[in-house]
């Protein structure tokens, strides 16, 4: 009753519908055909047609392809059209082409290319390493010959100092003790 009263207003000229999701409900082939009734007369169509655990058989489902290929609209428009865990038999459905094992010498030999692989990379981390720390110790050397260098310009600094107060007061400048000595 409730799919005959549906495809009727499906078919009413107005209808703006663009997915139909009839799932999960037992309709069998009798509520299919009426509601295919209606789908035919679409003004616009579908973009997503959902009909999977519906209970149709096969026969009902090769006329929903049949209708949907009539009807130009729908087939214009339909991007998606679920027909899962319906009437199809083992039969019907297209085979998989079964993979050939592979051999265990080509195992093997993947294998081998991996392992290369994995050590290549291990080495070339080693050298990057090996060299960011060869490159850190000789930035280091260079900063504390850099600081001996300013070490020693210090020292030559106050040896020069030394030399010019040596003798004259206790440390003092020439000045320093004249200006004491008036005082």
């Amino acid at each position: 009753d409730f799919v005959q009263k549906f495809a009727l207003v499906i078919s009413n000229s107005g209808t703006q519908l663009n997915k139909l999701d009839i799932s999960n409900n037992l309709l069998e082939d009798r509520g299919i055909n009426h509601l295919l009734g209606a789908l035919k007369h679409l003004p616009c169509g579908l973009t997503s047609f959902d009909m999977s655990r519906t209970g149709v058989s096969t026969k009902c489902l090769n006329k929903v392809g049949e209708v949907l290929s009539q009807s130009p609209n729908i087939m214009a428009s339909l991007a998606s059209l679920k027909l899962n865990d319906n009437g199809l038999k083992g039969e019907d459905f297209p085979k998989k082409k079964k993979k050939k094992k592979k051999s265990i010498k080509r195992r093997r030999r993947k294998r081998r290319r991996r392992r290369r692989r994995r050590r290549r990379r291990r080495r070339r981390r080693r050298r990057r390493r090996r060299v960011v720390r060869e490159e850190e110790e000789e930035e280091e050397e260079e900063e504390e010959e850099e600081e001996g260098e300013t070490e020693k310009r210090r020292e030559k600094r106050k040896k020069k100092e030394r030399r010019r107060k040596g003798g004259r007061g206790g440390g003092r400048s020439m000045r320093e003790t004249r200006e004491t000595d008036r005082q």
